[in-house]
């Protein structure tokens, strides 16, 4: 889900190029239309960089990048924050979501986003573009292993449902209200992070009751850590809200800010392979491109 240094795959241009002029009328600003390669054959556009899903590409405003992604749960992610009206202050925000129609990368629907850029990605990027003190980056450090074990619980959270719906569309649902049932429970079992070992020992509505209680046990201990508070705060935003951001991790992080003298604020830049805990948000549909 990081944006890599991958190569932009031939499918990014050919989608740009066929829905160009649709593309140019949906940018929210006209500033934040995508920007072309001079001197090209045919149509291609820029990229800061492509990931296994798709690429970040550069507007002709510093602040805000175009996403094109096969990823559908970072497009409805998008779609359902939107409607929210509130931001967390640790993530990027989201300003339009569409569907390209008729377009797939394999096998999976291409949507196309536009979100706010940052200044550095991953952990070890924004080491090396800013200046920190010793303490600061023990606590970058400390950021990283946090959500490390962040991921590895909400993607078993994910891989649990999504085995559950293969057998059933209306398993992982029965499977969520029961571990609701047992929220008391998983309390009592883990009162502390360091307890995560113990999560194999379990299985249906215990573990996902556990792996929940686990990751809110996560959420409250960045909250109360310097340079993990924002990310700890956008992500239990959005669990209390019924999304657990599954793929947050240290390459899924940036800086806000173009300067080593601006703002060291740590945003969640890639909210992929969003997991819903509510049926009502599994249903949420990404509009077409007008």
């Amino acid at each position: 889900m990081t944006l890599m240094d991958l190569e932009k795959t031939p499918w990014v241009d050919r989608a740009f190029a066929a829905f160009w002029e649709r593309i140019v009328a949906a940018a929210p600003r006209p500033e934040w239309v995508p920007r072309l390669l001079p001197g090209q054959k045919g149509l291609k556009v820029e990229e800061f960089g492509c990931g296994l899903y798709g690429c970040a590409i550069p507007t002709s405003s510093p602040k805000v990048l175009v996403k094109i992604t096969s990823d559908p749960s970072e497009a409805a992610f998008a779609i359902s924050a939107m409607a929210m009206g509130s931001w967390p202050s640790g993530i990027v925000k989201y300003y339009a979501a569409y569907a390209v129609p008729n377009v797939t990368y394999r096998g999976r629907p291409v949507s196309v986003l536009w979100r706010d850029e940052v200044a550095a990605v991953g952990i070890a990027r924004i080491r090396h573009d800013a200046l920190y003190k010793p303490h600061e980056e023990r606590l970058l450090t400390q950021l990283g292993h946090a959500l490390v074990t962040y991921k590895n619980l909400g993607m078993d959270l994910r891989s649990i449902l999504i085995a559950a719906a293969s057998r059933n569309p209306a398993e992982p649902w029965r499977l969520l209200a029961e571990a609701k049932a047992l929220e008391e429970w998983a309390m009592d079992r883990f009162e502390d992070t360091n307890e995560a070992g113990r999560i194999v020992l379990f299985k249906g509505p215990e573990r996902i009751a556990g792996l929940l209680q686990l990751i809110t046990l996560m959420e409250s201990e960045m909250m109360n850590t310097d340079h993990q508070d924002t990310v700890g705060e956008a992500l239990s935003f959005y669990h209390e809200h019924g999304i657990v951001l599954a793929d947050v991790h240290p390459g899924n992080v940036g800086r806000r800010g173009p300067g080593a003298d601006e703002p060291r604020e740590i945003v969640i830049t890639d909210p992929g392979h969003a997991v819903a805990l509510e049926q009502r948000l599994a249903t949420v549909r990404v509009p077409a491109l007008p």
